[in-house]
């Protein structure tokens, strides 16, 4: 769960260093895109950390799978509100 934790306030810390610069939701939600893309097919990608942990931790009741959940329902609604202020 440390881990976890760890590697949320990371990609949060990412993905606001993405939009920062860019005041358009729809320019921030295609920079989020292509950033996800480049490191998706970097070499020393080995998938997402939390969709790994959610797999190897199944129980709903696990505390890796609920920070992992966390993660992913945040994620959903923050791309979720770019994609309705960006219409």
């Amino acid at each position: 769960v440390a881990y976890l934790e760890r590697s949320n306030e990371a990609f949060w810390r990412w993905l606001e260093e993405v939009v920062a610069p860019l005041e358009n939701p729809r320019q921030q939600l295609e920079a989020i895109f292509e950033g996800v893309a480049r490191l998706a097919s970097s070499p020393g990608c080995l998938g997402c950390t939390f969709t790994v942990a959610a797999g190897e931790f199944p129980d709903p009741d696990h505390p890796g799978h609920q920070a992992a959940r966390a993660h992913k329902e945040a994620v959903l609604e923050r791309l979720g509100g770019l994609a309705g202020a960006a219409g």
